[in-house]
């Protein structure tokens, strides 16, 4: 085992997480290579930092291989990463891209970077995105296109992305490209009607963020205009969630949550 494995370098533990004079402490572990976190006791991590393998037991030394924690020994593990994104990037087949059709929000959370102004795209840029976009599906043997409607509030722009969405569709049909979307929004507007538009324009993955229950929520994402969104949001995603239409379409929604 010691000659098969090695502790992979882009490991990151926390520290210990059990209470304090727990007898069988434990710590979290990430493995960064496969985005993976894992719950694991310090005699493990020990062991782990210690290269003692055999003291590990064979179901968690299983996992940690499969996670990526203990990985075959290289001369550099960062040349072989590289190495795999580089094929990965050469060997795909669907060229995913992030559009952001607005600058606007109807949020002011605390944490956000960006500023926020009243800017929609113009039809003279979105023609330009589409044009860029077919050009860069025939200079490879593109097969699917996934586009990620990012903002600001992306609702907030929604005929733009019906129009691009409109035009790639058009396109990438004849082109033998598979087109779909998801989607990365506040939920605010994220009404029954609204979700029909967008599904008819193939986006059919949400992920939409509640930081915590109302109380802690209302205080990191406030309505700029005045008053909390978390109960708006949750109504939205019970009315949304319950249609036939979404389970018909096996369309889904992932919630996020922000901790500080």
């Amino acid at each position: 085992m010691h000659g098969e494995y090695v502790l992979s370098r882009y490991l990151i533990a926390s520290d210990i997480v059990s209470p304090a004079h727990h007898p069988d402490p434990s710590r979290l572990l990430f493995a960064s290579r496969t985005g993976k976190s894992l719950l694991v006791k310090e005699r493990i991590y020990r062991s782990l930092l210690a290269g003692e393998f055999d003291r590990i037991d064979q179901a968690t030394l299983r996992q940690l291989r499969a996670d990526e924690v203990l990985v075959p020994p290289t001369s550099d593990e960062f040349l072989d990463l590289l190495e795999k994104n580089q094929r990965g990037i050469r060997e795909t087949h669907t060229l995913s891209l992030t559009l952001q059709p607005t600058a606007n929000c109807q949020l002011g959370c605390g944490y956000c970077g960006q500023q926020h102004v009243k800017k929609n795209l113009d039809d003279d840029t979105s023609a330009r995105i589409v044009a860029r976009i077919m050009d860069t599906l025939r200079r490879k043997s593109y097969t699917r296109l996934a586009i990620n409607w990012y903002g600001g509030e992306p609702i907030l722009a929604l005929k733009q992305i019906e129009d691009i969405s409109g035009q790639l569709i058009e396109q990438c049909g004849p082109a033998g490209v598979h087109f779909f979307a998801s989607m990365v929004t506040n939920g605010l507007s994220f009404k029954p009607d609204v979700y029909l538009r967008l599904q008819r324009h193939r986006v059919n993955s949400f992920q939409i963020t509640l930081d915590g229950i109302g109380q802690t929520h209302d205080l990191m994402r406030p309505v700029k205009a005045g008053g909390g969104s978390f109960d708006i949001i949750l109504q939205n995603l019970v009315d949304v969630t319950g249609m036939p239409e979404f389970s018909a379409n096996r369309s889904g929604v992932t919630i996020r949550i922000n901790i500080n």
